[in-house]
């Protein structure tokens, strides 16, 4: 019986030996636990929220070159989407836009995609002269200067081939089709750049 009180005795002496050292190796920071898997932080992601809203996707920059593409290349007066039917009005065939009711709006709404520069850019820049344009009755009417086959617009292809935080240059590649279905393709090489937490064309060339 003494011997077993004895074994005891000395087990609780190791036992509290064990957790003084313990102590003292927390107390002096010799030991830590190391973090779960959900407490240590990613070396690649981001705490600026900021540089994700920065960040251009390929599919963002299919969008704003479909609009710059449909304003550079349409042989017609850019005037957004039309209604169907073609009126007569001032000795002058027109079209109204079922997208803009005034020249400002349609002109502030490509703005949105590429630079003054740009737009101005254009062959004549008199695609977006307001003479070409008639506001009437709560409606934008746009002349109709084109008659003839107008090739439908297929996919679009975009390769980037530089970018930075604030500028992209791609190649951009658009699918045509013709009245008989054969397929050609075009290719644009533009430049967009970060304006006002905006992406825009800054550059449109072939």
């Amino acid at each position: 019986m003494e011997k077993n009180n004895k074994t005891v005795i000395i087990l609780l002496i190791i036992i509290i030996a064990i957790l003084s050292a313990l102590c003292v190796l927390f107390a002096t920071g010799t030991v830590t636990f190391k973090p779960t898997d959900t407490e240590v932080n990613n070396p690649n992601q981001s705490t600026d929220n900021n540089s994700e809203t920065k960040n251009i996707k390929t599919e963002d920059i299919k969008e704003i070159f479909k609009v710059a593409y449909n304003y550079y290349e349409l042989p017609a007066v850019y005037c957004g989407k039309t209604e169907s039917e073609i009126v007569e009005i001032n000795g002058a065939s027109r079209k109204a836009s079922a997208e803009f009711t005034t020249y400002d709006e349609m002109l502030n709404s490509l703005k949105k995609y590429m630079s003054i520069e740009v737009i101005a850019g254009k062959s004549p820049w008199s695609a977006t002269a307001k003479e070409y344009y008639l506001e009437k009755d709560g409606k934008l009417y746009c002349n109709e200067t084109y008659k003839g086959n107008i090739y439908n617009w297929g996919n679009v292809e975009i390769e980037i081939t530089n970018q930075s935080a604030d500028k992209v240059e791609s190649v951009a590649t658009m699918e045509l089709i013709d009245p008989d279905n054969n397929k050609t393709y075009d290719k644009v090489n533009i430049t967009l750049e970060l304006k006002d937490n905006n992406w825009i064309i800054t550059s449109y060339k072939k």
